[in-house]
């Protein structure tokens, strides 16, 4: 039995010697944001601007998602300011890795109203991205009156 115990683990432990540490891969849309010139102070830009939430389409774009204050420019899109710098306006945007270009890209405003002094109205989030087919999908919150993006306005109950 010994003998036997010592036939099996010599060639196993001769095995684990011999093996050579592998290494995972990044998924490629990391390297895509990785790309200098492409999220740089001219690609990527906004005050305050962050993404939250990102999701890949089958056909290997990059849905993003995330808030800003001020102007936010993504590539040649521009989305404008909420009239006063306040609360963070929440943004989605699709990524083409193959052009290195954003397709579009969609502001979820909402009704500025005023805040008590000293307060700081971080209220509006997207946090979850969902894709089926051609939808997007977004899950978060928001504390404002009311949010709009485009023809559509959610009212906060």
């Amino acid at each position: 039995m010994k003998k036997l115990s010592v036939l099996f683990m010599a060639p196993l432990f001769l095995m684990l010697s011999l093996s050579q540490p592998s290494y995972g891969q990044a998924p490629a849309w990391q390297m895509a944001l990785a790309t200098p010139g492409v999220f740089n102070s001219s690609g990527f830009t906004g005050s305050g601007s962050s993404v939250s939430a990102t999701a890949t389409d089958a056909s290997g774009n990059v849905y993003v998602a995330g808030g800003f204050i001020g102007t936010l420019t993504l590539g040649n899109l521009t989305l404008p300011a909420s009239s006063t710098g306040y609360p963070v306006d929440i943004f989605v945007a699709k990524w083409v890795p193959a052009s290195g270009t954003f397709a579009w890209a969609v502001r979820l405003a909402s009704t500025p109203r005023s805040f008590p002094s000293g307060s700081f109205p971080f209220g509006n989030r997207a946090e979850r991205l969902a894709l089926d087919g051609t939808s997007v999908y977004v899950g978060g919150s928001f504390n404002e009156p009311s949010l709009s993006a485009g023809s559509t306005t959610l009212t906060n109950a």
